[in-house]
């Protein structure tokens, strides 16, 4: 069985730019919260990275090699950042600057001072490799804080990836014969490669539908709103006062500000200006003139 890896990256980077267009057009057209904004990028990424890699043997490998990995180690890297800006976390920079730097030192030595390709492979699917638990506890850990679900698929997903690396890694140092050229390796990188894609695809299913899970939280809470504000509300005739589900009489406005996300700011109609400051009305409606 023969999967050409040249052929894989670059069927990858075409259904890449397909989750890009999505990503982007739901970003632009209906709600998005905070942190979507960088899985738009990550997919932009990783279609520059897969591009960049089908083009092994015909331009450098400075663009092919090191900065294809970059931008592919960049697209986990930001889905991670988006995740955690989603659930109104804490993201921590240094991590990513350590990261690149750690990145560029070990795939520019493995690339031309001591060119091996396995190690390369190793290198990036290790570094790659710690995005994906990160993102999985944060996604089992915090989802309930921002009161949503943990999004299942998701879930499923950098288990998968956990799995894929964890096997990419051991075979390519123990199992793999030595690699000549990364775009004739063997069939099991093909079938690992076609891993890549498959998670791509999932994960950016999940994430459109984690950022649906939020939309329809937000939907059933305003529902929730507006059914508190719904129904015979007692209210004394002569002051105004609303007596709450406690038995506690509450003013007006204090009674709608509890129960909506509203609020009140005081002024004086024309029949109340007249009737209570009828001594100096004449006056302001002159300056009013």
């Amino acid at each position: 069985m023969v999967l050409d890896i040249r052929t894989l990256s670059l069927t990858s980077s075409i259904i890449s730019i397909a989750l890009a267009a999505v990503m982007m057009h739901i970003h632009t057209t209906h709600k998005t919260y905070h942190g979507f904004n960088y899985w738009v990028v990550a997919a932009i990424s990783m279609i520059l990275g897969l591009f960049l890699m089908s083009m092994r043997g015909f331009i450098p490998d400075l663009f092919t090699i090191v900065l294809a990995n970059l931008l592919m180690l960049a697209h986990y890297a930001l889905v991670m950042h988006g995740l955690i800006i989603f659930l109104n976390r804490q993201s921590k920079i240094w991590v990513y600057v350590i990261m690149t730097l750690l990145y560029l030192v070990m795939i520019l030595f493995f690339t031309y001072v001591s060119p091996n390709i396995s190690v390369r492979i190793v290198v990036v699917t290790i570094l790659s490799m710690i995005f994906y638990p990160i993102s999985l506890i944060h996604i089992q850990k915090y989802s309930k804080d921002i009161r949503i679900d943990p999004n299942f698929l998701l879930i499923v997903t950098f288990i998968i990836l956990i799995l894929y690396s964890l096997f990419r890694i051991i075979y390519t140092l123990f199992y793999e014969d030595h690699i000549s050229d990364f775009m004739v390796a063997s069939a099991i990188q093909g079938i690992m490669f076609l891993v890549i894609i498959f998670t791509n695809i999932t994960m950016f299913i999940g994430l459109i539908m984690l950022n649906q899970q939020a939309i329809e939280r937000d939907y059933l809470e305003g529902e929730a709103e507006i059914q508190s504000l719904r129904g015979v509300i007692p209210i004394c005739m002569h002051c105004k006062e609303i007596r709450d589900d406690d038995g506690y009489w509450q003013q007006l406005e204090q009674y709608i500000s509890d129960h909506a996300d509203v609020q009140f700011s005081h002024g004086i109609c024309d029949k109340c200006l007249e009737k209570y400051y009828s001594g100096i009305y004449p006056t302001i409606s002159d300056e009013d003139e």
